[in-house]
């Protein structure tokens, strides 16, 4: 995954039988909860979600 923000910013995501995980073996999520990885790996990667504050 890039980022918007910036090419430099690049995260491998994987997957064991049940969970997403980063290059780091750090889980950021389940199978079938997909919409709550996504968030989780935006938030860690500094990507703005929209709200204007």
């Amino acid at each position: 995954m890039t980022t918007p923000i910036s090419r430099a910013l690049q995260e491998v995501i994987t997957c064991n039988s049940s969970r997403y995980l980063i290059g780091c073996g750090y889980e950021i999520g389940r199978i079938g909860d997909e919409q709550a990885t996504a968030d989780r790996l935006a938030f860690l990667m500094g990507v703005p979600d929209g709200d204007p504050r």
